[in-house]
């Protein structure tokens, strides 16, 4: 399985990758993306293929949560994890599983420092990883029109 993020703000969107660690849990990786908002379909869908193709299993978790997540907001420009979890923020998960795209929306957390809750799985959006741009972007539009 591959996996990453996009998150859609007011300004454009953040992209990543995210990968495996030995320890069994999932944290944001490289390469970080950060689109205008005009940002073409394509462009959004290229840097949404390149955080999965980006996606590992099995590196070593970071020791310092804190120093990662520092480095993080460097990396994609915001001073804190608020901006992220604002409630006009949307965030849906990225999976690559058996050849299909899964577009994964959520909701904010009750307390908007728990950022996101998954929604059911029967509400994510799925595509052939062959499909077009157009029909990735249309996945990844009708998964953010599920968000909340």
């Amino acid at each position: 399985m591959k996996s990453a993020s996009i998150y859609k703000l007011k300004n454009g969107y953040i992209i990543h990758s995210s990968s495996k660690t030995t320890a069994g849990f999932w944290i944001s990786d490289e390469p970080y993306f950060k689109l205008g908002n005009d940002a073409t379909i394509e462009e959004v869908v290229n840097k949404v293929l390149l955080a999965l193709q980006s996606s590992k299993n099995g590196i070593i978790a970071p020791i310092d949560s804190r120093g990662t997540t520092k480095e993080f907001l460097k990396l994609i420009g915001l001073k804190s994890l608020k901006e992220l979890h604002e409630n006009s923020v949307k965030y849906c998960s990225v999976s690559l599983i058996n050849n299909t795209i899964i577009f994964g929306p959520s909701k904010h957390a009750e307390h908007s420092r728990n950022g996101f809750l998954y929604k059911p799985e029967n509400e994510s959006v799925r595509v052939p990883f062959n499909a077009n741009f157009e029909q990735i972007g249309n996945a990844l539009a009708d998964a953010f029109s599920k968000c909340e």
